[in-house]
């Protein structure tokens, strides 16, 4: 397994950000995620970002996320290196939501930013039961 080379300073995120028009934690009307499924996935990826988050390197490194159209992203940020202020993000799991399934699937990002499905991980109805398998990853994908 190559170590991940996709970090984003903010500015590139902003970037981002402006073309996709969202915003980390956003709930957007009319998108292809139920309000209440989204809304339990917000409360579900902040207990996980909270529960893996140091506090005592906050100011360092942490677990964020973000909620857009039909997909939730769990990233990780970092100071960067030469600037504290200036921060890097990396995605680390994509959980994408399928309505006709009522169902989120988990995938994992290579090195070239593009998404796969992890294979030995069934959809499921609960994202915690997806974020779980993501905490116990013994393969690699999800951490360096």
């Amino acid at each position: 397994m190559t170590a991940r080379s996709n970090w984003l300073t903010d500015s590139e995120l902003r970037k981002t950000d402006a073309t996709s028009g969202s915003r980390p934690h956003e709930l957007r009307l009319g998108v292809a995620i139920p309000l209440d499924v989204r809304a339990d996935a917000e409360i579900a990826l902040a207990e996980f970002c909270k529960q893996n988050s140091s506090e005592a390197v906050a100011d360092q490194s942490r677990y964020e996320f973000e909620i857009l159209e039909n997909h939730a992203l769990l990233v990780e940020r970092r100071a960067g290196f030469l600037s504290h202020l200036e921060w890097t993000t990396v995605p680390v799991a994509k959980f994408r939501y399928s309505p006709a399934k009522f169902v989120w699937s988990l995938y994992w990002p290579d090195t070239n930013e593009r998404w796969h499905r992890l294979s030995n991980s069934k959809a499921a109805k609960d994202i915690r039961t997806l974020l779980a398998a993501v905490k116990s990853d013994t393969s690699g994908v999800f951490w360096e």
